[in-house]
């Protein structure tokens, strides 16, 4: 897909998309395919317990991905300030997401800016998925496909998930 160019570039000179070799040197044999993954266009989740490289390897994706069509989120501000991206809500222009998916996509249909940011970004990357309501998700999926015109999963977005669900529950509406 988009990023095979890079990941066949891997192969010859050690480094791994917008990795230089020097960085993907340091990754694990498990951290390089999480990277070789993500430069395929594949989406999936990570974990591991504290101190076992999510950050780590977070901030390494985002370098091999590039910035291109990519949007990095994270359920809390803070989490979001570490990888200099955004808040999920902020990012996806629902608000707390209250209300059903018909109405927030009636709603978000009035906001060029959002519109256009949801229609592109290639990759949505959400660090501390973890903490991240069930529901919210699952409306975000469905408003996703709704917004972009399209039936694959979450609208055809490559998803990057980063979280340990042994940590901390869910930030909920209640």
């Amino acid at each position: 897909r988009r990023h095979m160019a890079s990941a066949g570039k891997a192969a010859a000179d050690g480094a791994l998309g917008g990795l230089p070799a020097e960085a993907a040197a340091l990754l694990t044999s498990e951290q390089r395919t999480v990277c070789e993954a993500a430069l395929r266009g594949e989406s999936f989740f990570f974990t591991g317990g504290a101190g076992t490289g999510k950050s780590f390897l977070l901030r390494q994706l985002l370098r091999a991905l590039g910035p291109d069509g990519m949007a990095v989120t994270a359920s809390t501000a803070l989490a979001a300030s570490h990888l200099g991206g955004v808040t999920l809500h902020k990012w996806a222009a629902v608000g707390l997401g209250n209300g059903d998916v018909v109405t927030l996509a009636r709603e978000l249909r009035g906001r060029r800016e959002a519109m256009q940011r949801w229609r592109q970004t290639r990759t949505l990357v959400i660090d501390e998925i973890s903490m991240v309501d069930g529901e919210f998700f699952a409306k975000l999926e469905v408003l996703a496909r709704a917004v972009r015109g399209s039936d694959k999963p979450f609208g055809g977005l490559q998803l990057v998930l980063a979280g340990d669900f042994l940590q901390l529950p869910p930030v909920c509406s209640q």
